[in-house]
């Protein structure tokens, strides 16, 4: 297989993911557990790609991430699709296309996740709104949808892939006095988990070119 060496993240599969320990090398992420019988199914996320290019190489990214904590860690992120982007902006009334590709990126920041329910009173929340920075220096642009190839950011160490994720789950529970919270978070805001993510959440990539 070809290595060709960059820096940026990568993806492969839709994952949960929650720790309750401070930041660590994750394991394979299991479903949370509650008092009762749940089936966990992944709701599908509509692929925003434009445009595809898929071979047997392995790209490696240098970046940066930096978790829902403020906690940062440098890895090498393993990609094997590259993909170009189509980002539309709508200004004074005027649609305007701009296309680039990863390469182009030197900073991707998820501004807002949007919440779906999975089961009962289980939720994933999904990366939404996006700040897209350009290592060109250009002017940031927001994307609009979700990214997949961002949803699971894959790394080796020591030979062994690990992943970390910008989705995670939550449970909307009732709490003392009969109100409701969620259960990993504690907020009482329904809308809270939108905006924060749970500490050991990816919540920014940099491109370390």
């Amino acid at each position: 297989m070809k290595i060709k060496t960059c820096m940026l993240l990568s993806v492969f599969t839709l994952n949960l993911f929650y720790s309750q320990e401070s930041i660590k090398e994750p394991e394979n992420p299991s479903s949370p557990v509650i008092d009762e019988n749940i089936v966990v199914e992944i709701p599908s996320v509509e692929n925003p790609f434009k445009n595809g290019i898929t071979n047997n190489s392995l790209y490696i990214f240098r970046t940066e991430l930096t978790f829902g904590n403020g906690e940062k860690k440098k890895l090498d992120l393993h990609f094997t699709n590259l993909i170009t982007l189509s980002v539309t902006n709508y200004v004074s009334n005027r649609c305007s296309i701009n296309t680039f590709s990863i390469f182009d990126l030197s900073r991707v920041e998820i501004k807002k996740w949007k919440v779906e329910n999975v089961s009962n009173n289980l939720y994933i929340f999904i990366p939404q709104i996006y700040k897209l920075y350009f290592n060109d220096g250009k002017e940031s642009k927001e994307y609009n949808g979700n990214i997949p190839c961002f949803n699971v950011l894959t790394s080796k160490v020591n030979g062994k892939d690990i992943n970390f994720y910008t989705i995670f789950y939550d449970y909307w529970i009732k709490g003392k006095n009969n109100i409701f919270r969620w259960k990993n978070s504690k907020s009482l805001v329904f809308e809270y988990n939108l905006l924060n993510p749970l500490f050991d959440v990816v919540c920014a990539i940099d491109f370390l070119w």
